[in-house]
């Protein structure tokens, strides 16, 4: 089985991302942005990722119902930590899930039907289709409540057609987006950071540090996305931990990402997660 990580966007009214491949690495010896500037909380998705085998055949196979159902089980500590909030309303469950080539259609408890404002119910939606299209072999999402087809969904009568893509969330799809490793989570020596993005000219920077709040700067690179410009790509970044400076030290430690501004070259659109760094 793939490793799974958590997915989430970088701000709750409007962030998700796509990005690349890398293209450099600076080095250290530069302080990093930081992303904890008190904005809105993010929304959260969740990745499991998929094994080859998982999504063959009509069924959509247990890892894809485990990352909807970690994701209606709402927050962990590490997420709350960092202020992450969740659309879906308490209490809702998936009573199945079912794919005819790249669409999956999920059927949902009532719960996820309470009617809410249409800025949470984009998130909500958005929130269910970001979580199953992790999946390589899915690309849209049609929804059922108790058994039934609904469309449009929600109070707010979302319409979904032949089905729900990101392309539909582009007011709330944040412009960068780490995928992989989730908050919190205990990463491997090489440190491998996936995720999406939209940036000018498909650059993504970032920057690993050490230590708990602000830390010390390990290293800092860039990678190029797959798109940007107005489209969104992906990204992945191999960073060798055993290339760090000799104060590094494993244990807390987070992930930077963000684009240098067109107009004047500020940091924006600043993402930050906290994870735990592995020995060399």
């Amino acid at each position: 089985l793939a490793m799974g990580a958590y997915l989430r966007t970088n701000t709750a009214a409007a962030n998700a991302a796509n990005a690349g491949d890398t293209d450099g690495n600076e080095g250290s010896g530069s302080t990093a942005p930081h992303a904890h500037s008190g904005r809105q909380a993010p929304a959260r998705l969740v990745r499991v990722a998929l094994p080859a085998e998982a999504a063959a055949g009509g069924h959509v196979a247990v890892p894809v119902r485990s990352s909807l159902e970690m994701l209606f089980n709402g927050l962990n500590a590490d997420e709350r930590s960092i202020r992450m909030t969740t659309s879906i309303p308490p209490g809702t469950k998936v009573l199945g899930i079912a794919r005819d080539g790249a669409t999956a259609t999920v059927d949902l408890s009532t719960e996820f039907a309470s009617s809410s404002g249409s800025l949470d119910e984009t998130i909500r939606l958005a929130q269910v289709v970001f979580t199953i299209t992790q999946f390589d072999e899915i690309d849209r999402v049609k929804f059922h409540i108790e058994g039934a087809a609904v469309d449009p969904i929600l109070s707010h009568g979302f319409v979904v057609g032949g089905g729900l893509t990101r392309d539909s969330f582009a007011e709330v799809r944040a412009s960068i987006m780490i995928e992989q490793p989730s908050p919190g989570a205990e990463v491997t020596n090489p440190l491998v950071i996936r995720g999406e993005s939209n940036t000018f000219e498909a650059t993504v920077r970032y920057a690993i540090t050490s230590g708990d709040n602000d830390g010390e700067l390990m290293t800092e690179g860039f990678t190029t996305a797959t798109g940007g410009n107005g489209t969104w790509g992906i990204f992945e970044v191999a960073v060798d931990v055993s290339d760090f400076p000799s104060e590094y030290q494993p244990g807390p430690g987070a992930i930077i990402m963000w684009e240098d501004s067109p107009r004047d070259g500020a940091p924006v659109n600043l993402v930050e997660v906290p994870i735990v760094l592995p020995e060399r």
